[in-house]
């Protein structure tokens, strides 16, 4: 039992340089659980894992949704932890959830860190991200 339960929290606290694609798919899988699909877009996004950001100018830049590509793209080297890396990608994914439309209306009037639908992505992210990380445990644990 002491084995697994080793192996187990080994696999969750893992480096962020070994986190793949599998990881990821697993943070999705949560939030298709949980959120569901985009009723304003009718093709589930295509997702795309970097290990390094493409543009040195945007070091901020963790990851981001774009409406129209409907492409979801998450940057690992931009995340100083798994916390982190989960945190992006259920923000990312409730853009996907939102109406790109109104986005760009409130855009003008709130700016990004007003923005109503940044706000929601935030919450959305912080509230999710514990229960994501225990989810994935009980994935990892009960394939041992």
């Amino acid at each position: 039992m002491i084995y697994f339960f080793c192996k187990f929290v080994k696999k969750i606290n893992m480096d962020l340089s070994k986190v793949d694609r599998k990881m990821l798919d697993m943070v999705v899988d949560f939030c298709v659980l949980k959120l569901g699909y985009s009723k304003f877009c009718p093709r589930f996004p295509r997702i795309i894992l970097y290990r390094n950001l493409l543009s040195p100018q945007k070091k901020s830049r963790m990851g981001y949704y774009d409406p129209f590509s409907n492409t979801l793209v998450i940057y690992r080297s931009a995340h100083k932890n798994l916390t982190e890396f989960i945190d992006t990608i259920i923000h990312e994914y409730v853009h996907y959830l939102q109406d790109h439309e109104e986005y760009e209306v409130l855009s003008k009037s709130h700016g990004y860190k007003d923005h109503p639908h940044e706000i929601e992505a935030v919450s959305v992210a912080k509230k999710l991200t514990p229960r994501a990380k225990l989810w994935i445990k009980k994935q990892l644990f009960s394939r041992n």
